[in-house]
């Protein structure tokens, strides 16, 4: 079961990743693409581990997508609300 809700934080962020990348302007898309070059790296080294035939080679995604998952969810509450507080002062 555990296993499972690591394998859907991994397909949840890759969502969440692109949709923000896509989406965001300014300060926010700076804070997604930190995310996303360090999830670049673990994706790099995932993908190294797989060629090598490595029997862990999804050990770090697994174990570091559901706080980068986590993380994103949270950018996209924070901006919701900032944006809400703004159209609320005007």
């Amino acid at each position: 079961m555990i296993l499972l809700l690591m394998w859907l934080s991994v397909f949840g962020y890759l969502g969440l990743q692109i949709f923000t990348l896509v989406t965001w302007k300014g300060k926010w898309h700076k804070a997604t693409v930190l995310s996303a070059v360090l999830m670049g790296i673990i994706l790099i080294q995932t993908i190294v581990g797989f060629i090598q035939q490595s029997n862990l080679w999804p050990i770090f995604l697994l174990f570091l997508a559901p706080p980068a998952f986590i993380y994103q969810l949270i950018l996209i509450r924070v901006k919701l609300t900032k944006e809400r507080e703004k159209t609320d002062n005007e």
